[in-house]
């Protein structure tokens, strides 16, 4: 078990369990609100009255959403005491987690992830949000889930694209900070494409303590927490607009990132190579990206910036993260060679 505190009264702890060890915790009285797919391919329809089933996409991440779903909470009569249950991956926690943030000023609830994305990063630290003015998570709060559940169970019913994008999340986190994890993962890639559950579970946990770390030292993210946001910039933008799983934007947001890296503090060609060779083995196309796709309207609206520079999560060597603030010119400039 792997805790988060946020303080000295709320904790979120983090579990790994088996199927069947997560439907013992089930109660009649409970409110699960669960991806459609998942309560399709899976096992939820024990409680069919006390069940909100949604489509889990970027889509769902709107104002329209968070309303229908508080008047949901309403029509339930869901208060403090209220066990919620939300079983789905990143974007339905997104949605879930800010909804009881709100809701009578903060309600308690239980989060199943039931992707790789979700399980080894979304559902540890509190953050969540929606969309708004086509920027994506600018209204949100940071607020944790009582307790995190994972099953690696979930993994085996997820399409490839959806694998990949919580895969390039955990590649990410190894590059920030951890030398042993990206070792592994260039020594495992095979097992962990064919999804070998071991290769798999040593890859989360790791991920998981990483994350843990930071966030137990910034929760809020004033300091070493946004570095977590490595590609995050440039891909928000890319997901937005092309309609691509979460972590693949966030891998084609790395790829500028290193070419702004490798100019303003000569991380090292190889290391280039090395990290777009491990994306393109497991199935990243980095062919379509030109600067012409890049929303830097949407960039400036960036939480992390503080003035009117966009501030940029970069690398001076594999490890070593860092913070910049550049001017659009000076980042067009930065990738003059691209088309």
């Amino acid at each position: 078990m792997y805790i988060i505190k946020q303080n000295i009264e709320v904790e979120s702890k983090i579990t790994f369990c088996s199927y069947e060890e997560l439907i013992s915790k089930f109660e009649p009285d409970n409110l699960f609100i669960i991806d459609k797919k998942i309560d399709e391919l899976y096992f939820f329809d024990k409680y069919p009255n006390n069940k909100i089933v949604l489509v889990s996409s970027e889509k769902i991440k709107t104002q329209d959403s968070l309303f229908t779903l508080l008047n949901d909470f309403a029509k339930f009569n869901v208060n403090k005491s209220t066990k919620i249950w939300c079983i789905g991956g990143g974007t339905l926690s997104d949605l879930v987690g800010f909804s009881c943030s709100i809701y009578k000023r903060g309600i308690p609830f239980n989060l199943v992830p039931t992707t790789l994305l979700s399980m080894a990063d979304a559902s540890i630290g509190g953050k969540n949000a929606i969309n708004f003015g086509n920027v994506k998570n600018v209204v949100g709060t940071i607020y944790l889930p009582k307790n995190v559940f994972i099953d690696l169970q979930f993994l085996i019913s997820l399409d490839y694209d959806i694998f990949l994008s919580g895969l390039m999340e955990i590649i990410k986190i190894s590059i920030l900070f951890s030398q042993d994890l990206w070792s592994h993962i260039l020594e495992h890639k095979d097992k962990i494409k064919n999804r070998d559950f071991n290769a798999l579970e040593y890859i989360i946990t790791s991920a998981i303590k990483l994350k843990i770390d930071v966030v137990n030292k910034d929760l809020m993210d004033f300091n070493k927490r946004k570095y977590l946001n490595l590609g995050h910039t440039f891909g928000h933008s890319f997901e937005l607009n092309e309609d691509i799983p979460h972590g693949i934007a966030v891998a084609k947001g790395l790829f500028l990132a290193l070419k702004i890296s490798e100019k303003y503090f000569n991380f090292p060609e190889k290391g280039i190579l090395e990290i777009i060779n491990l994306f393109e083995f497991f199935g990243v196309d980095f062919s379509g990206i030109t600067i012409s796709k890049i929303d830097f309207d949407n960039l400036k609206n960036d939480k992390k910036n503080l003035n009117e520079k966009i501030t940029l999560v970069l690398l001076k060597d594999f490890f070593q993260p860092t913070l910049l603030e550049l001017k659009e010119n000076e980042i067009r400039s930065s990738l003059q060679n691209m088309p």
